[in-house]
């Protein structure tokens, strides 16, 4: 006989998604430097990701995606498209923890650093 497997489908959009991990780092007791910070580039990230999409249709592509994009904007540095790309695989590994998605690997390319 064919065990039945259970297939959980969330509705969650990605806000929805970004308002969680926020509140999961208050949980945590993270420094308000550091929820600043995500909560800053989530604004960001809201520019180049719909807000409504859906957090099970995130995949590599979206990653992808993002930095193709943010490297065609000639008024974002490769720092700021680093941090972004960074901010948004932390966003993404803490929905594959809660297993909202699938595990993958993401892997980002390093930011050429100018000196101050």
């Amino acid at each position: 006989m064919k065990r039945m497997e259970l297939s959980i489908q969330n509705n969650l959009t990605f806000e929805q998604g970004c308002e969680e991990y926020i509140t999961d780092c208050e949980a945590r007791n993270l420094r308000e430097g550091t929820i600043k910070h995500y909560k800053d580039s989530m604004r960001q990230l809201f520019k180049y990701i719909d807000r409504e999409m859906f957090i099970e249709d995130m995949n590599e592509k979206t990653v992808e995606s993002l930095v193709i994009t943010l490297r065609n904007n000639p008024s974002i540095n490769e720092t700021s498209l680093y941090t972004y790309a960074r901010d948004l695989k932390t966003i993404m590994r803490f929905f594959m923890k809660k297993e909202y998605i699938e595990y993958f690997t993401i892997t980002l390319a390093k930011a050429d650093k100018q000196p101050i």
